[in-house]
């Protein structure tokens, strides 16, 4: 797991595409890299890129729809679904309303889930 936190850590770092403070967007966003939301999205987020791909909610942006990516990182407010094929890690003052569904999910103190958890079952398990 040491190596997920190292580069879940170094997404948050990093920024690909930004939407800014203040700024709104209103319909599906689809991205690769590291998608940095700290103003408003009315629609559905989307990754189009690879493992090590990261939408990251900050404390001042919020998305209305769902949010589709190997790593989610929410310190602000998503209502929607949540689906991750990797992780998604839930910070302090963070808040999703809508179902998660992930193969590793951190919830902090502060961080708020108000929907059900649906974690990916190995291969193995789903035989």
């Amino acid at each position: 797991m040491s190596g997920t936190s190292s580069s879940a850590s170094s997404s948050r770092n990093r920024t690909d595409t930004m939407i800014g403070a203040g700024m709104r967007v209103e319909g599906h966003v689809a991205f690769t890299g590291v998608l940095r939301v700290q103003g408003d999205v009315v629609g559905n987020v989307a990754c189009q890129g690879d493992a090590g791909d990261t939408v990251v909610v900050d404390a001042t942006g919020s998305v209305t729809g769902a949010v589709g990516a190997p790593r989610i990182v929410v310190r602000g407010r998503i209502l929607g679904p949540l689906h991750s094929a990797q992780s998604i890690d839930i910070q302090q003052g963070g808040s999703v309303v809508g179902d998660a569904f992930y193969k590793e999910i951190v919830i902090h103190a502060g961080g708020v889930v108000e929907g059900a958890l649906m974690p990916a079952l190995p291969v193995d398990a789903a035989r």
